[in-house]
């Protein structure tokens, strides 16, 4: 089960042991990242976003 550690009403990130998960109240969701490199190709994902899930990620 994963921990939501950023929500601003439009998207949200979870954090999980094995990486970090964006999702849209819209519906759109990504799968568990665990490098930056893969973040940053998501095109879906607003920059703000993907800066906000780079940051959690180096949290671990």
């Amino acid at each position: 089960m994963g921990e939501i550690v950023f929500n601003d009403g439009k998207w949200g990130i979870v954090k999980f042991e094995n990486g970090v998960r964006a999702f849209s109240y819209s519906g759109r969701t990504t799968r568990i990242h665990d490098n930056r490199f893969e973040i940053m190709k998501q095109s879906s994902i607003p920059k703000y976003i993907k800066e906000k899930m780079i940051e959690v990620l180096d949290s671990y």
